[in-house]
Parts: C-alpha cells; sequence; structure tokens
C-alpha cells in the first residue's frame, strides 16, 4: 500500500485496539501539514503526534512504533534559526501529545529531539486520568534548549522528556534521556530549574 506522510494521519485513521502503527525509517520534520501537504501553520498544531480519547484495551494495545530501534527521528527543528516556538512553522513543541482518557497505548523506538517543550506528553481530564500507557526504548533528547527572553512563549513553565500528568499506570521502560531544559542563565526569570529528564505531577502507580 502507499504510506502516509505524517504519524498523525495513521492516528486519525482511526486506530483501534490491537492495531499497530508503524513510522518508517527516516527524519520527520514536516509536523504542520496535511498529506497533500498544502496546509497552513496552525498554533495549535504542535505536535508530531496527538491522541485524545484513545483507546485500546488490557489484551490488544494501540502500538505506534519505529520500524526498526531509533530509526524513525521526530525532529522538531528548535535549533533553527527561524525557531520561534508557538508563533511559527519552523518548529515544533511536543513529540507524543497523549489527552483526556487516552489509554492502552504504546510508544515504541522513536528518537524525539529539538523540540521546544516535552518529548512525550500525558494531560488527562480528572477524574478521568489517561491511563495504561507504556513508554519503551525510545531515546529523547535536545529538549527545551530554545532560549527566550522576549515574545509570547511562556519561559515560566518547565521542560521535560517525558511529563505525567492528569494520568496512572505508566510504565517507563528502557528510555534514554538527556540533554534536557534550558542552560543556566539563559533565560530572564531563569525558570532553568523547573526541567527535568522525568516530571510526575498528577498520577500515581509509575513504573
Amino acid at each position: 500500500g502507499n504510506p502516509w506522510l505524517t504519524l498523525q494521519k495513521c492516528i486519525d485513521v482511526p486506530l483501534v485496539a490491537g492495531d499497530t502503527c508503524i513510522a518508517k525509517d527516516g527524519t520527520y520534520t514536516k509536523t504542520h501539514q496535511t498529506e497533500d501537504d498544502n496546509s497552513v501553520y496552525n498554533s495549535s498544531d504542535r505536535y508530531f503526534a496527538y491522541m485524545n480519547n484513545l483507546d485500546g484495551t488490557s489484551g490488544n494495545l494501540i502500538t505506534i512504533k519505529a520500524e526498526t530501534k531509533w530509526g524513525a527521528i521526530l525532529d522538531g527543528n528548535s535549533n533553527t534559526s527561524g525557531c520561534i516556538p508557538y508563533q511559527t512553522a519552523d518548529c515544533t513543541a511536543y513529540g507524543f501529545f497523549i489527552e483526556n482518557t487516552s489509554s492502552y497505548i504504546k510508544i515504541q523506538d522513536f528518537v524525539i529531539q529539538e523540540v521546544t517543550d516535552i518529548g512525550i506528553y500525558t494531560n488527562g481530564v480528572s477524574p478521568n486520568f489517561a491511563n495504561n500507557l507504556n513508554f519503551y526504548r525510545n531515546k529523547i533528547h535536545d529538549v527545551g534548549r530554545v532560549l527566550r527572553t522576549t515574545g509570547s512563549f511562556n519561559i515560566s513553565g518547565g521542560h521535560s522528556g517525558i511529563y505525567i500528568d492528569e494520568a496512572h499506570s505508566i510504565t517507563i521502560d528502557s528510555n534514554i534521556i538527556y540533554a534536557i531544559g534550558r542552560l543556566a542563565g539563559g533565560d530572564s526569570t531563569n525558570d532553568y530549574n523547573k526541567d527535568h529528564a522525568m516530571y510526575l505531577g498528577a498520577s500515581y502507580d509509575t513504573t
């Protein structure tokens, strides 16, 4: 068959319990496009893959994986001169954004690099948290390295490789995370101390 251009297209099919979405090896940078490559940047479209109430089951996970280990690279381009977070399409804020009651999903073998905010982010809605998520053998690096002293970029918040919020029953296994966050003295508010490799917010039963 003919492969799709983006991870988002695969997710939006939609994926159902037991499905596997495989990203072919290569570097992915075009995150703000439709399949015909004619879309205009939208400020809310800041991720490689967005999942909202996407559900597998305990016996049939939804799996989103690279073709080979670290062969599919999600490159947010935050190291480019045209990157103004939340304002331009030159860079991307998130690798995977998992929202609301999404459950029984496995994300495996990706490289996530040069995103401006968070590599993998869960953001459920209390009391129905995102749950039973498995993040396996991903490499996440150079996240949140963009230094901003002006503009609309929210430099008061933290940046993380993996950020778990409003979620439970999360497994984080065999991931490599490094070079996360802003450098000391780089931001006018000195909020680099809020940056973390992994951050657990409103969550429980995380291993």
